[in-house]
């Protein structure tokens, strides 16, 4: 993080967007890493950090989507941020599945693009204080919610009673300011804690 701003990894195979978002994003003040290809993103994650991920959907070798949850094992909790030219709502309702932040349809208009980012990074540090306010066992309640167990299930996973558990999910709903499971997976997946 430079200057209180989020540093930002870049992924596109295509090099005139590529090099104009890191030209225009550094101009912005950002600290930006960027990569070509899903390889030299993955090993560019494996050493350094980043907390926004613009990630361009339709790439040789490894796509966007395959990316994203190997992206998500190296920078926890960054947001990641679509690019595409060739969008869907199939893939746009999977990659929200995925726990991405948002989705940009090429071609980019950069204010839009620093529009977006700056989004995320308040959605970012919304998120990170209010996981920071839930109990371990509030944590653990998330974590099974969002692999899809019903509250029998993670009664009987954490020997807790279902009137227990429903109590732990409306303080998770609660303090992460959702209201629904759906929304508390999905919360759970853009902070992508194990």
């Amino acid at each position: 993080m430079l200057n209180g701003l989020p540093t930002i990894l870049i992924i596109d195979d295509d090099d005139d967007i590529r090099l104009t978002l890191v030209d225009y994003l550094t101009y912005c003040g950002h600290k930006v890493w960027e990569a070509s290809d899903g390889d030299q993103a993955l090993a560019l994650a494996q050493t350094e950090t980043a907390e926004i991920v613009l990630l361009d959907v339709v790439m040789p070798s490894l796509s966007g989507m395959e990316l994203i949850p190997q992206l998500q094992m190296l920078l926890p909790g960054a947001a990641i941020i679509l690019l595409t030219a060739y969008g869907s709502i199939p893939q746009a309702v999977e990659a929200m599945r995925l726990g991405v932040f948002n989705y940009l349809e090429k071609p980019l208009h950069l204010q839009q693009v620093q529009a977006v980012i700056e989004q995320a990074w308040k959605a970012k540090q919304a998120l990170d204080k209010a996981f920071e306010d839930l109990t371990n066992r509030e944590l653990e309640v998330l974590r099974l919610l969002a692999t899809g167990k019903t509250d029998l299930e993670i009664a009987e996973a954490l020997c807790l009673s279902v009137h227990t558990v429903n109590t732990h999910t409306r303080k998770v709903f609660l303090k992460l300011e959702v209201n629904n499971r759906t929304r508390a997976a999905t919360a759970w997946n853009r902070y992508h804690l194990k």
